[in-house]
């Protein structure tokens, strides 16, 4: 693939919001042909694949409205749960080693202050 089929890769690969089984499936049919595109035109400009393609955004229109609107809503909706989720759980781990760390450290001073400290004190005579 050439640089201009990658470039245009590269844009309407980042336009996706999340890539799910079947929006990669998409992307890797587009990534197949342009791949046979870049075969048959090996020194096509940015401007020739987007008059061949369309533009990655209008292609991107294409693939939305061809789904289901809710099916893609639904979708949507299952991904802000699952960060949401994930987020609430890295939260609470978080907190969980905060206020274990605080009691070791409690725990530690207490010991430290039951502990009695011993000092070894020399005493010498003088003689005279």
């Amino acid at each position: 693939m050439g640089k201009n089929e990658s470039l245009y890769y590269k844009k309407l690969r980042c336009l996706f919001p999340n890539i799910g089984f079947s929006e990669g499936r998409f992307l890797r049919d587009i990534k197949l042909q342009l791949n046979e595109y870049s075969m048959t035109h090996p020194n096509a400009s940015y401007e020739e694949i987007c008059s061949f393609y369309g533009e990655p955004k209008d292609v991107l229109m294409d693939f939305i409205s061809s789904r289901e609107g809710e099916k893609l809503y639904e979708e949507a909706k299952r991904h802000k749960q699952r960060v949401m989720f994930l987020h609430v759980f890295l939260l609470l781990v978080a907190v969980m080693f905060i206020s274990m760390g605080i009691y070791w450290y409690k725990s530690y001073q207490t010991f430290n202050e039951a502990v009695p400290s011993t000092q070894e004190i020399i005493v010498k005579e003088e003689n005279k």
